[in-house]
């Protein structure tokens, strides 16, 4: 009896957990970057973004997270930056990133490699004509670094004059971008445009 018992409890508390995995929400992965970051700042902006009485995630059936990563200098701390660089890589690579806040020194490489979506291709005219001036396009170079004159289709909206990310950049040029292996795409959009214009989500 007792071992019925036993195995009954056992059933129950593997469907129980099978339950509770099919419920479990995907993550919306935000990764904010740049050489060296209060991640501090970087969790505040988070918690402003999507605040405790948003309904945003229970919307979307999303889990929203923000990661943040000080990538170093690729002159004072090379073995830290080729580590972050290769960190972000793969993330990228697994579809593990759905926006990207980035200084945009560092946006550049992963934007000339094909890291974030085309904007003109993702979204309309009208949802971009409000940032018209604050797009964001990369010069293309060829296998040597040299500059080329084509550049990349705009695939970040600039944030630089924003208030919101003093703390974390100062006054170093940084930009949204959208992941162009994020399995949410029509979501990271809306995310995009909101923090471009500095809404919450």
């Amino acid at each position: 009896m007792k071992r019925c018992f036993a195995l009954v409890l056992l059933a129950l508390s593997l469907m129980l957990l099978t339950i509770a995995c099919g419920t479990e929400q995907e993550a919306f992965q935000l990764v904010v970057c740049g050489p060296y970051l209060d991640e501090a700042a970087v969790t505040e902006y988070g918690d402003t973004l999507v605040p405790e009485d948003s309904s945003w995630e229970e919307e979307q059936n999303l889990s929203f997270e923000v990661m943040a990563l000080s990538m170093g200098s690729e002159k004072l701390d090379p073995m830290i930056y080729s580590t972050s660089v290769m960190k972000l890589t793969v993330m990228s690579a697994a579809g593990d990133i759905d926006l990207w806040i980035s200084d945009l020194e560092n946006a550049a490489s992963f934007g000339r490699n094909g890291a974030f979506c085309d904007l003109s291709q993702l979204c309309t005219e009208e949802e971009l004509a409000p940032y018209t001036q604050r797009l964001i396009t990369f010069q293309l170079t060829d296998e040597e670094g040299n500059l080329l004159e084509e550049e990349t289709p705009p695939c970040g909206i600039e944030l630089t004059s924003m208030e919101q990310f003093s703390d974390i950049y100062g006054d170093k040029p940084c930009g949204v971008f959208i992941s162009s292996t994020s399995f949410h795409t029509e979501t990271a959009k809306e995310a995009l445009l909101s923090i471009a214009a500095g809404e919450a989500l």
